[in-house]
C-alpha cells in the first residue's frame, strides 16, 4: 500500500515542480485588453475612457477616482471635457530604456479644449521628449518625482509619444 502511494505522489510532486519553475521563468500577464474597436475593455474614469489600440497585456491595472495605472505607469488627465486615451505602445520595461528609445505612445482625443496629462511612474534622473504629432511640446528632466506634466489644447485626435532623451546638462 505505501509503495502504490509514492508511486502516485512521485509523478505529482514532479509535475508541480515543474509548473512553478515555469510560472517563476516565464513572465506571466495577467490581464490581456482587447482595443475597443474589437468590444475589448474600456476604463471609465471621471468624464475620460481609457482604451488600448490594439491587445495588449499587463501585469496589473489599478483604477482611481482621479487616475488609472497599466502596470507602472500611471495616468492623470484633467480637462474639463470628455476625453478618450487610446493607449497604442507601452515599453515593457521603462527602466532599462535606452536613450532613443520610445516609453509610451497614446492617442487623446477631445474636442476643443485644454488638456493636462500627468505621466508617473519613470525613472528619476531621466530626461524624456513629449512629441505630439512629431512636435515637440515639451522637455522635461524627471529628476524629482519620475513625473511629466504637460498639457496642450486638443481639437480632435492627437498622438503623444513619450522619447527617453540623453540629458546634456
Amino acid at each position: 500500500m505505501k509503495s502504490n502511494l509514492r508511486d502516485l505522489i512521485d509523478p505529482v510532486l514532479f509535475l508541480l515542480s515543474i509548473l512553478i519553475v515555469v510560472i517563476c521563468v516565464l513572465q506571466v500577464f495577467a490581464i490581456t485588453i482587447n482595443p475597443a474597436s474589437e468590444d475589448g475593455v474600456q476604463f471609465v474614469v471621471g468624464n475620460k475612457i481609457y482604451s488600448t489600440a490594439s491587445a495588449m497585456k499587463f501585469n496589473k491595472i489599478t483604477i482611481a477616482s482621479s487616475y488609472i495605472v497599466f502596470n507602472t505607469t500611471r495616468f492623470s488627465v484633467v480637462s474639463a471635457r470628455p476625453v478618450k486615451i487610446s493607449l497604442v505602445y507601452l515599453n515593457p520595461n521603462i527602466p532599462l530604456a535606452r536613450d532613443g528609445e520610445k516609453i509610451v505612445e497614446f492617442d487623446a482625443t477631445m474636442n476643443n479644449g485644454l488638456i493636462l496629462i500627468t505621466l508617473s511612474g519613470f525613472p528619476k534622473d531621466a530626461s524624456y521628449s513629449v512629441n505630439a504629432n512629431v512636435h515637440i511640446l515639451s522637455y522635461r528632466l524627471g529628476k524629482h518625482l519620475g513625473d511629466l506634466v504637460f498639457f496642450t489644447r486638443l481639437n480632435g485626435t492627437q498622438r503623444f509619444t513619450i522619447i527617453k532623451v540623453h540629458y546634456k546638462g
